[in-house]
Parts: structure tokens; C-alpha cells; sequence
């Protein structure tokens, strides 16, 4: 799996599946720069703003916008806030039926919506999940586990996904 040049996997994560094998998660560190701007009215409860091009982002749309830099299409999955997200304000945005389609049956085979990894991108036949960690500051979760690995039981491969590990530069 190619993935964009911000986003080079250079490791990778060791995740213990409830099977108890290990699953290895191509891993990328990128660093981003800090959004000096005027802070956003509304920040999730203290999210933390990055800059991408003079535009304040949330990780997760930082790695949406590599991702379409690329040539990807993709949505943040807005677990929290119920919706898809390709910028932060607004209502949402509907998936193309075929990609819904798909991330339904992935969500059944897990039986839960959480645990869905933020980013969901799609390019030709090739699906990525990305998952936006600080880099000591956050961890993966439990429910995320459980989600790879019902993507895992219904075909999807460890490259399909990749964990995000920022930090500020």
C-alpha cells in the first residue's frame, strides 16, 4: 500500500487481537505545525489545531487532506458527532452508497459503530482506515482492536490500515 508521502509508514504498531495473535499496523509519525490563528468556537473540547496550509484542521482532517492530496477520497468518521466529515463545520456528508455499503458490513461484523477507525479513504479498489494518535497522548482503544479485527475476519489486510502517531514539530 502506497500511502502519502506526510503519512510513510516507517514502523510499525504491535496490536493483540482477542485471538491473542498479533497483528503488525503500518505506523507513520508525521510532525505538524501548531495553528497560531484565531482559535475555532467550538474545538471538541480542546482538540488540538493543526496547520495545514494556513487552514486550522483536527488531525483527523489533516490526515483527509493528505490522503486527497493523493489522490484518495475519504471522510473523517465523526464517531462522536454522529456524521462523516470532510471539514469541520457543517452538517456531514453522505457516503457514495457502494462505500456505505461497505462500512456497514464492516460495522455489523463488529456489531458496534465504535471502534471505527477516524479516517476512512478510498482510492480505485484500495480502502485505508486511519487512526489520529498524539504521539503521548493517546492510545489505541479496546473497541478499536475489536473493529480491526472484524475488518480483518471479513478480508481487509493490515495495510489497510495505519496508524497516525503525530506530534507538533
Amino acid at each position: 500500500m502506497k500511502y502519502p508521502s506526510i503519512l510513510n509508514a516507517n514502523a510499525h504498531a504491535s496490536l493483540v487481537l482477542s485471538t491473542g495473535e498479533t497483528v503488525l499496523v503500518p505506523k507513520a509519525t508525521p510532525q505538524f505545525r501548531r495553528w497560531s490563528g484565531e482559535q475555532l468556537k467550538n474545538t471538541y473540547g480542546g482538540k488540538a489545531l493543526i496547520d495545514i496550509s494556513g487552514e486550522p484542521l483536527f488531525a483527523e482532517l489533516a490526515i483527509l487532506r493528505a490522503f486527497e492530496r493523493d489522490g484518495w477520497s475519504g471522510v473523517w468518521v465523526d464517531t462522536f458527532g454522529n456524521r462523516f466529515r470532510t471539514i469541520w463545520e457543517g452538517c456531514g456528508v453522505d457516503l457514495p452508497p457502494e462505500k456505505k455499503l461497505f462500512l456497514d458490513r464492516l460495522n455489523l461484523a463488529c456489531n458496534t459503530r465504535n471502534g471505527c477507525w477516524d479516517v476512512f479513504c478510498w482510492r480505485n479498489d484500495e480502502v485505508v482506515f486511519a487512526e489520529a494518535k498524539c504521539l503521548d497522548n493517546d492510545r489505541i482503544r479496546s473497541t478499536q482492536v475489536r473493529w480491526l479485527e472484524a475488518a480483518l475476519r471479513c478480508g481487509l489486510k493490515a495495510e489497510s490500515f495505519l496508524l497516525v502517531e503525530w506530534s507538533f514539530a
